[in-house]
């Protein structure tokens, strides 16, 4: 059984891949998704659909539809079957050529190594390209 870092740590890298399949391995078969405290996804499928559309933006060739993605997630606590998560994720979205930084947090209910339920709370930000930032800007804060 993995402790609840080892789990974060696995998530960030899998995400940091932006390898789907390793992504979708984080997953049980019935996991449910709430996303701004909506139910949004039922299923592993739906939610691999979703990943490919909204996370990895795949063009028609199958490329990848954002580039220089950077994540990097927190572990913010663990009870029993529950963890709590904090992140920070940017990329350039190749489909608008803009910048954009993600902040959020997430409440991750475990079964068996995987996510069976997902509850995250974010917000999308078009940022300043790190390359055109004054020194010592980092865009966090």
């Amino acid at each position: 059984m993995a402790t609840p870092d080892e789990l974060v740590r696995k998530a960030e890298a899998a995400y940091a891949s932006m390898d789907i399949d390793r992504v979708m391995d984080l997953f049980n078969r019935d996991i449910v998704q709430y996303w701004n405290g909506k139910k949004r996804i039922e299923g592993w499928d739906e939610l691999r659909q979703d990943h490919l559309e909204g996370f990895l933006r795949v063009f028609p060739d199958g490329s990848p539809g954002i580039q220089n993605f950077s994540i990097k997630k927190t572990l913010r606590m663990a009870c029993g079957d529950m963890i709590g998560v904090e992140w920070v994720s940017s990329c350039l979205d190749r489909r608008t050529g803009e910048w954009e930084e993600d902040r959020g947090a997430e409440f991750w209910w475990i079964k068996g190594d995987r996510l069976s339920e997902w509850h995250a709370y974010a917000a999308t930000e078009r940022i300043t390209p790190p390359a055109q930032r004054s020194p010592g800007l980092t865009g966090e804060d």
